[in-house]
This record gives C-alpha cells, sequence and structure tokens, in this order.
C-alpha cells in the first residue's frame, strides 16, 4: 500500500494556505461591511467562515497526532474512515459545500429579481448534492477496517461524492 502520509501532509500545507488567504478575506469583508448589507448572507458567510475554520483544526490535530503521537500507526489512523475525527471531517466538509451553495442561490434569486423558476434546477442539485453528502458519511461510519480495502473503499464512495458536488 502506498503511503498516505506524503498526500496528507500535503494537504495540510495547500489546506493552510487557502485557509490564511479565506481568513484574510473574510476579515476585509467584514471591515468593509456596510450597515445596508443583507444580514442572512452575512450570518451565511459567518457560519461558512466558522465551519471551515473548524474543518482546517480537525485537520491539522488529524495530521498531528499521526505524525507525533502515533508513529508506526500513523497511517493506519489516517485510513480510518470510520474514526469519529474523520467523520466529523466529512461533515463539516458536506455542511459548508451546502452552505455556500446556498448562499449562491441566495444570491442568484436576488440578482434574478426574485424569480423562483431560475433556482428550481440549483435547488435540484443542491438536494442531489446533500443526499450524496449524506450517503458517504453514512457509508464511511459504517465502514469496516478489517473487510475492505480503504484506498479502493474512499474512491468508489467518494466518486459519487464528487460528481454531484460538481
Amino acid at each position: 500500500m502506498a503511503s498516505i502520509l506524503r498526500p496528507t501532509l500535503t494537504a495540510v500545507i495547500v489546506e493552510s494556505c487557502l485557509y490564511g488567504i479565506l481568513f484574510v478575506l473574510f476579515v476585509v469583508v467584514l471591515y468593509f461591511r456596510r450597515t445596508g448589507t443583507n444580514s442572512i448572507v452575512l450570518l451565511g458567510i459567518m457560519g461558512l467562515f466558522v465551519m471551515i475554520t473548524t474543518h482546517w483544526i480537525i485537520t491539522l490535530y488529524r495530521t498531528f497526532r499521526s505524525v507525533l503521537e502515533l508513529g508506526g500507526a500513523a497511517e493506519s489512523f489516517l485510513i480510518d474512515l470510520s474514526s469519529p475525527t474523520y467523520l466529523a471531517h466529512t461533515v463539516l466538509l458536506t455542511l459548508s459545500i451546502a452552505l455556500a451553495d446556498t448562499i449562491v442561490i441566495h444570491r442568484l434569486l436576488s440578482v434574478w429579481a426574485h424569480r423562483r423558476d431560475i433556482i428550481i434546477f440549483p435547488n435540484v442539485m443542491l438536494i442531489g448534492q446533500a443526499v450524496a453528502g449524506i450517503g458517504v458519511i453514512v457509508e464511511f461510519a459504517h465502514w469496516n477496517s478489517q473487510s475492505l480495502d480503504p484506498i479502493e473503499t474512499f474512491y468508489s464512495l467518494s466518486n459519487i461524492w464528487v460528481i454531484c458536488n460538481l
């Protein structure tokens, strides 16, 4: 089995850089926020920021725990799809994608002068994405490390989820 440590460390570096950009943009948005800003959108952006921050913290926790504390058992910890930290990681990712899409649908409704027919297709796609995300989370929760290859299981389950997120 190929080592999962290298892609995990690469993901932490890339995610940390992107989180830094997100943090700066979030502070700028809060600083330049006008009083007329839609409070629903602002609430959504704040919720999204909290979810992304928590996701990033869980990523750092899993990586540092696997590298510093577990030593030789790091790969088995990182590959365990049913661990509570991995499930929380996946739940936060699914929720943040759904919330971001909901904000975009809300803005789409505002731009198109509240024409409800414009948001039918995006709402159907949002529901499909949510169903696929819930399905992946349930499958990860019931995953058994003894019976299935973790990499094969991860790819077969996440392919459906990724296609729904596109």
